[in-house]
Parts: C-alpha cells; sequence; structure tokens
C-alpha cells in the first residue's frame, strides 16, 4: 500500500500576494495537483503529524504562536485546516477512513 500524505505550500511576493496549497494523497499525486510553481516548494506531512497536530490545536489555540515547538509546521497546517476546511480538519481527526481532498487559497490586497 502507497503511504498517504498531506502536502503544503506557501507563498508570498509583495504585488503578487498569498496563496497556500494543501492536498492529501500520495507525493506523486500531491505533486501533480500543485501549479508547478507551488510544487518545488510543498511540504510533507504523514497523516498521523497532521492528525497529532490537530489535536494539540484543539486543546491549545495558542499553541500555534510557539514557534519553538518541534511541530510548529504541522501545527500551521493543522490550524490552516481548521480554518479553510472544517470539515477535511475534522475527518483527519477523528481518522474517519480514506479522503481525498486539494484546496487553494489565493489573496491579493494589491
Amino acid at each position: 500500500m502507497t503511504d498517504k500524505y498531506i502536502g503544503y505550500a506557501e507563498y508570498f511576493a509583495t504585488g503578487e500576494g498569498l496563496t497556500k496549497f494543501v492536498a492529501s494523497g500520495t507525493k506523486e499525486e500531491i505533486m501533480n495537483s500543485a501549479e508547478p510553481f507551488m510544487s518545488r516548494c510543498l511540504t510533507y506531512f504523514s497523516i498521523h503529524e497532521i492528525r497529532d497536530a490537530l489535536e494539540d490545536v484543539q486543546k491549545d489555540e495558542e499553541c500555534i504562536k510557539n514557534h519553538k515547538n518541534i511541530n510548529y509546521e504541522a501545527i500551521r497546517v493543522a490550524y490552516f485546516l481548521r480554518g479553510h476546511a472544517p470539515i477535511v480538519a475534522q475527518t483527519i481527526h477523528e481518522n474517519n477512513g480514506y479522503y481525498s481532498f486539494s484546496y487553494k487559497f489565493y489573496i491579493n490586497f494589491s
């Protein structure tokens, strides 16, 4: 069985705005679902890492402010999922079966 991951990428440039991308699947599936530029900055997390991070965020939302936490990057992804894709976050947190998703958030203030 092929390992499944959560992939996350974030890009910001003045004048271009902020783009965040998160998806599930194999590393290859995630890379193929991301735009070419975003696929170069993907970080991969195991489902278990994100589940643990969701648990941390549920216990204490302030943990997102602790940059020294060894799981900080996974916590950032968990926090993002809770706010932008709460059904996905709940499904991962509760370990409810198989899921496949991709989500892109883009905002430009200029």
